[in-house]
């Protein structure tokens, strides 16, 4: 689009030498002496007592024609330079409008009728412009090569965000909060830029700055933002980067998580635990192959495990890894989608579905042990509280072991967590062997100590006997019946 100046910001550069980009509106000029002619910054009128402003039509006209001297404005410009002349008739008949740099162009203009002349300077020279009597010159706009330039260089920047978004619009579909997340930074990083560097054309053009190559922001320095911005092949390009960004943590997702060996490895383990066509045998990691096509499931508890601990982790991180699109441009992962992050925990399936199915066999073949484990320190435990006898040393602790066993074993939200070796190992079988020893040995010690208290009372009791016969015998010795009698009933 082309941006013109207002008066007021063309004139305010008094004493240019050249014109580059100017808008002359001659009703702002109308309080002007034009009989005299007058000098207003880049634009000079020759006038003459004929000329005057004409306010129904807005513009300066004379009742005799115009020529290079007289009822005549004169500016200089540069070549390549657009100067259009807009003009009014007030004639009954045609009438001419007239510009003049090394030879004289004209254009007709109709009874009451209004027209353009446009005319492009051929070099850095002093033109005229000028018109036929009652023909009212309204309007002048000079517009450099320069500005045409930059307003072209805008337009092909704009052109180029549109043909990346068509490139990238295969997203939307698929990854639509990722398409409008990189939508999204174009718009921050080149469209509002962009924006703001059309803006500051209007200025540096109102400061008649476009061409002026010692100016910070002029033209071609316009023109290079815009590059850097959107065009350049090779170099700085902002939205090239913004794309080539975005396809590559499209190309990390699909290929490198996605396309991985550790999410491959995963959703075969997923796909296996749930496929019901299989043979005793066949696929360690079938919740089927375990407990058959008749057993209830739910029943068993094993779909309940394998849904949320498994299944549901697995879809979790996928669907996390997906999102995690929706970042972009990835400003916490140092600006690159982050597909290492999520192939580990991906990985984690295939250990959870196979530590599910290890802890469900270990379960069925032992989970009484540890029932029954418990069972009988509760029942020892009775056992000393009813008798009095004293506890084995550590027994307690034992007692303590022995339920923290028992309920880690039958805690739900561990089934996938120990592996095959931890299961009969360190974690549940060591821990169930060594703790029935330690029971045995403490039953064992507390036999003992009931067959000490029991030997120790009888030995009291016999004593008794012994003293209460002694005293039994002396105290009938005078009565050897009676003496017969009691000594034959304590020996019994």
């Amino acid at each position: 689009m082309k941006k013109v100046l207002t008066l007021m910001g063309a004139l305010s550069v008094a004493g240019s030498a050249i014109a580059h980009d100017y808008l002359w509106n001659m009703s702002d000029l109308s309080g002007e002496s034009w009989a005299s002619g007058f000098t207003k910054g880049a634009l000079t009128y020759n006038g003459d007592a004929n000329s005057s402003f004409n306010s129904v039509v807005k513009g300066v006209v004379s009742s005799v024609k115009g020529d290079e001297n007289n009822n005549s404005f004169s500016f200089d410009v540069q070549a390549g330079d657009i100067i259009t002349v807009h003009a009014y008739n007030l004639n009954p008949t045609a009438g001419k409008v007239y510009f003049k740099e090394t030879s004289v162009v004209s254009a007709d203009i109709d009874n009451d009728g209004t027209t353009l002349l446009t005319v492009t300077a051929a070099g850095n020279s002093t033109v005229k412009v000028y018109a036929d009597a009652n023909v009212a010159i309204t309007k002048i706009t000079v517009v450099s090569k320069k500005y045409r330039d930059v307003v072209d260089t805008l337009a092909e920047a704009r052109a180029a965000i549109d043909k990346e978004k068509e490139g990238i619009a295969k997203y939307v579909t698929e990854y639509p909060n990722f398409y409008s997340a990189v939508t999204r930074q174009i718009s921050l990083q080149v469209s509002n830029e962009i924006l703001s560097i059309e803006n500051k054309l209007a200025d540096v053009a109102a400061k008649n700055k476009v061409t002026d190559t010692g100016y910070e922001y002029n033209g071609d320095a316009l023109i290079t933002k815009l590059k850097d911005l959107a065009l350049n092949d090779q170099g700085n390009n902002v939205l090239r980067d913004i794309i080539t960004a975005a396809n590559q943590a499209v190309n990390d997702y699909m290929t490198n998580f996605l396309g991985s060996q550790e999410y491959r490895d995963a959703k075969a383990a997923i796909d296996e635990a749930y496929n019901k066509a299989v043979s005793y045998g066949s696929n360690p990691y079938s919740m089927y192959e375990y407990i058959g096509y008749q057993t209830s499931l739910k029943a068993e508890g094993l779909d309940t495990y394998m849904d949320t601990y498994a299944k549901k982790y697995f879809d979790d991180v996928c669907a996390e890894a997906k999102a995690k699109l929706d970042k972009f441009p990835f400003v916490d992962d140092r600006g690159s989608y982050p597909y290492a992050t999520y192939t580990p925990q991906v990985a984690e399936t295939v250990d959870r579905v196979k530590n599910i199915i290890d802890r469900f066999v270990y379960e069925k073949a032992n989970g009484s042990k540890f029932t029954d484990l418990k069972t009988n320190v509760n029942t020892v435990a009775g056992h000393i509280a009813a008798t009095g006898l004293p506890k084995p040393d550590g027994f307690d602790d034992l007692k303590t072991d022995i339920e923290d066993l028992y309920d880690l074993l039958n805690t739900a939200d561990n089934k996938h967590v120990y592996s095959s070796s931890q299961i009969s190992g360190s974690v549940f079988a060591t821990p169930l062997t060594t703790y029935t020893d330690s029971l045995t040995n403490a039953k064992n010690e507390l036999t003992t100590s009931a067959q000490t208290v029991q030997g120790a009372k009888c030995n009291q009791v016999q004593e008794d006997l012994n003293k209460y016969s002694a005293q039994i015998t002396e105290l009938y010795t005078g009565q050897p019946e009676t003496q017969a009698k009691y000594e034959q009933l304590f020996a019994k």
